[in-house]
């Protein structure tokens, strides 16, 4: 028999990737565009291999002289006492939570070349509980990476095309006009508003052109490493494109502010 856990009055915790919600546990971690079908079977399989090896660790106490109950009960609190660290009832969303997990030496998989190394090294897991054989890991593997290159060139195209056919005419033309209001009228709020304006837009094609040259680098390696990068710079250039549409007048902006959809749509 296992222990009664106390269950809590609310449903807890909604942060949690994998969160324990008082009779059952929750994955919340699937992507909005992923199948839950692969998730589930690395889940299951892991549990799986866990329940194999508390059963065989019950078996071998039992063999030699305990009591079923008391094996269960040793084996439990073993299993406790060694992975307690993983459990976590704060704010995962905190950064805290990132610090705490990476004193208690587990490692946080940030990126898909990560993930696929992780998935990798994986194999005799998947083999031992015979889901999957070490080619079907493989194969795995590599659809994933390639879905994720071609994903990614995607979306590069997409930024690239947004940015160079309604973002740069706009930021340039507004640019002008306020340019020419700065000379005229002379107030150096304006001029500062302009400053501010040109760095931002200066960055924003400096990473635009880095951009550029890390696509043709993915077309031609399909590189998964490469397409982590390249969406490091895409976040870059989001940060710019943020910066200058606060700078822009609304009026000018060619894409709907997110006031404007909840307005329009709520």
């Amino acid at each position: 028999m296992l222990p009664k856990i106390a269950r809590d009055q609310s449903d807890r915790n909604r942060t949690s990737p994998f969160a324990f919600i008082g009779n059952r546990f929750e994955f919340r971690a699937v992507g909005s565009e992923q199948n839950a079908a692969w998730p589930i079977t690395v889940l299951n399989t892991v549990v799986a291999e866990s329940i194999e090896q508390m059963v065989n660790q019950i078996e071998k106490k039992i063999h030699d002289g305990k009591s079923e109950k008391n094996a269960v009960d040793e084996v439990i609190k073993e299993t406790i006492l060694l992975h307690k660290k993983i459990v976590y009832n704060e704010d995962c969303y905190d950064n805290k939570y990132r610090k705490t997990m990476e004193i208690n030496g587990i490692k946080e998989i940030k990126t898909m070349d990560m993930a696929l190394d992780a998935l990798s090294r994986s194999k005799e897991m998947f083999k031992n509980t015979t889901v999957l054989s070490e080619e079907e890991v493989n194969a795995r593997v590599s659809i994933l990476g390639e879905a994720y290159v071609t994903t990614s060139l995607i979306d590069i195209n997409q930024l690239l095309d947004m940015v160079e056919r309604e973002i740069i005419p706009i930021v340039m033309d507004v640019l002008a006009k306020e340019k020419k209001q700065t000379q005229i009228i002379g107030l150096s709020i304006i001029n500062k508003r302009v400053e501010n304006m040109l760095e931002w837009f200066n960055k924003m094609i400096s990473s635009i052109e880095l951009l550029k040259e890390k696509r043709d680098k993915i077309i031609n390696s399909s590189c998964v490493i490469e397409a982590n990068e390249a969406m490091n710079i895409i976040n870059e250039v989001r940060v710019y494109i943020d910066k200058l549409e606060g700078l822009i007048p609304q009026k000018e902006w060619p894409y709907p502010s997110y006031e404007t959809l909840w307005n329009t749509h709520c």
